[in-house]
């Protein structure tokens, strides 16, 4: 009788639990596509598997790979922050990521994990992008294929900065494409 009680209590503590749970991540569900609806940067990658070169070694890892794309995410929503009218909405879908530099494995067993910085391997980046106002109408859209082969020349270069390269690349593109002086003519 003892042993039955315990086990009805232990099983209905676990449904409990498993409810509260479930109940909690819908919530945070609910919560996170309502956070997304609001953010006026959206970053993805297609297909990034296949980017010629966003990785932390020579041969890459999966769990690198997913980390460099989550900090370039932010770094990217950071830089278009300042570069969008009130209410204007960037939407970014990277298609090729070629980051500055590269792994040099004939150097060596100790150079799998070190990227060699030269004027050879410059950062190459491609995406489409859909740039929106309030109203949701779009103002601009297209697909660009970024390179900068001078990209050494750069003044202030931060080395523990893992993309600055890349996000200089993102700077110019953000100041050419000029939002914040159009949306005010």
């Amino acid at each position: 009788m003892k042993i039955y009680r315990l086990t009805h209590l232990v099983t209905c503590a676990a449904l409990l639990a498993g409810a509260g749970s479930l109940a909690h991540a819908a919530d945070k569900d609910k919560k996170n596509k309502h956070m997304d609806a609001e953010k006026p940067v959206s970053v993805n990658y297609e297909n990034p598997g296949d980017f010629t070169d966003m990785k932390d070694s020579f041969q890459g890892t999966t769990k690198g790979m997913e980390g460099y794309q989550e900090q370039f995410r932010r770094d990217i929503k950071q830089l278009a922050k300042g570069s969008l009218p009130d209410g204007y909405t960037l939407e970014i879908t990277f298609t090729d990521v070629d980051m500055a530099g590269d792994f040099e494995p004939s150097r060596g067993a100790d150079a799998f994990d070190i990227r060699l910085v030269k004027a050879i391997y410059p950062p190459r980046l491609k995406f489409n992008y859909t740039v929106r106002d309030a109203s949701g109408s779009v103002v601009k859209e297209g697909s660009e294929n970024l390179s900068d082969l001078s990209f050494q020349t750069n003044i202030g270069i931060n080395r523990s900065d893992t993309f600055f390269y890349e996000k200089e690349l993102m700077r110019d593109w953000m100041r050419d494409l000029n939002l914040k002086k159009n949306a005010n003519a």
